[in-house]
This record gives C-alpha cells, structure tokens and sequence, in this order.
C-alpha cells in the first residue's frame, strides 16, 4: 500500500501586538526573584500547549490518545488568561481563565469583575463574561508564561501591549473570592465560617490578654501595699518598745492628741487677707 502524503502548512499561531518576552527572559534580563516580580493574584497569559492529532499511514486523522506524552483532551491547552496562585523556586501555580460559563452553583470557581476585565485588551473588548477555574490549578514552568495584553501606562501615556511588570492583578474582593474557591478546591467547605471563628478567637484572645495586664498591675499594687503594711508593722512595734520607757497608754494619747490635732486643722476655716 502507497503510504499516504500530507501536506504541512507552518505558520505564525498567534498575531502578537509586538516583541513576545516570557517570564524566563524578564527574570534572566532583569535578575529580579521569581517572589518580586509575580505575586499571588497577579493575572498572565499561558501557554499551556496543544492537542495533537495523529496521522496514520492509510491518510486519516486520529486522536493521540495512544500517545500519553502530548496534552489529551480534556486537559488544560492553548494560550489563556490564568491567575497566579503561588510561584517560588522557578514554577508557577496557576488557575486557568474561562469565557465559557460554567454550571450554576460551582463553589471552585469564582467570576472576574468587569473592572477587572476592562483593563485586559482582548478578554475586555470581547465583551464576554469570564471565570477562574481554581479547581484545574496546574504547576507551570515560568517559559510557559507571559504577561497579558492590558493597558498600562508609562509616565503619562496609556498604552495597549505586554507589560514585563505584571502588574495587573485581581481586586481585593477578588482575591478574598480566590480564597474561599481555594479552600472549596481542597475541602475545606467552611472556610468563611472558620475564618470567622478565627477573628473572635483573636478578639476574645486579646481581651483576655488586657484582663491580664489589668490583673498583674492590681497583683503588683497589692505586693507594694503588703510590703507598706510590713513596714508600718515594724515601726509600730519599735513605736511600742520606747512608749513602754514612757510610761503607760504614752503612746495611745500621744496618737490620740495627734489625731485632734490633725481633725482640727482640717475644719479650721481658711483665713482670707484683704488687700491694701
């Protein structure tokens, strides 16, 4: 049998607004750490690959399900907008982007703002709603990844393009959705509730943590009023010992006319001088 003769077309994938940089070459350029450049939350394009066809000798077109080393279907391909979810030590943790709406009542998916959106050149202008899919988060080398078309601006001028910044990143409500579609992603089905028990575990932590500030300043006040009474216990007995060489009740009176003493110059009226 003849074998069969295909005819291969190669040609440019992707119409690209100007010179493509990856991850890799800004971190090799710059000598910046993969931590200080991509942050949690901060929004690239992927590259995740294709899904091959195979081409049999008697001319016809196949799966590659035979061919375990390619991408198969149902996995994850073609460039597309992901979230960073963790990146050190030279890979990335990514959730992929979707246009397509997923089934109603998803708890691992959560939906990007439209400001959010807007800032992206392509996915802003299609009009089309999108969703983080944090339950298909996938280990990517920093070669697969770049920057997102969006608009930024250098200086004062706003510009459409591939910033090597990455600095678009998801908003702060966002980021606390990316969060509770995480914890669902792995099981944790009450995260906002523990979340919540976590605050008044805090709160009520540091109440008591104050109780107990008040209580050893009290302790300590009551050590230095025990030690005054020791003290006054002290000169009361000496006071004792010389009153006993004075004669009897010496002592007593001596606290008593003291003591009128005393009472008297408290209610004796405040003499007034009058001017000249």
């Amino acid at each position: 049998m003849k074998p069969a003769e295909y005819t291969v077309t190669l040609s440019k994938l992707f119409q690209s607004l100007g010179s493509e940089e990856y991850l890799q070459q800004t971190l090799t350029k710059t000598k910046q750490s993969l931590p200080s450049l991509i942050y949690p939350g901060t929004l690239v394009d992927v590259e995740y690959g294709f899904i091959q066809a195979v081409a049999r000798e008697d001319g016809e077109l196949r799966t590659n399900k035979r061919y375990c080393d390619t991408l198969q279907k149902g996995e994850m391909h073609k460039r597309r907008l992901a979230v960073v979810i963790r990146a050190a030590r030279g890979v990335v943790q990514v959730a992929p982007v979707t246009s397509e709406a997923p089934a109603a009542g998803g708890k691992t998916i959560f939906q990007l703002s439209r400001d959010t959106l807007d800032q992206l050149t392509t996915w802003g202008g299609s009009g089309k709603d999108s969703w983080v899919l944090t339950g298909m988060i996938e280990t990517v080398s920093t070669s697969r990844i770049l920057p997102p078309v969006s608009f930024y601006t250098v200086g004062q001028r706003k510009r459409s393009g591939r910033s090597s910044h990455y600095k678009l990143r998801l908003t702060a409500n966002e980021k606390q959705e990316l969060k509770t579609s995480l914890a669902h992603s792995v099981g944790i089905t009450d995260y906002p509730q523990a979340k919540a028990s976590l605050l008044d575990a805090k709160e009520q932590l540091a109440a008591v943590r104050e109780i107990t500030a008040d209580l050893a300043a009290a302790l300590a006040k009551n050590a230095a009023l025990e030690a005054l009474v020791n003290e006054l216990r002290l000169v009361e007995e000496v006071a004792k010992d010389w009153a006993k060489g004075m004669g009897e009740n010496s002592l007593a009176d001596r606290v008593d006319d003291l003591r009128r003493l005393y009472a008297e110059m408290k209610h004796e009226a405040p003499v007034s001088v009058a001017g000249g």
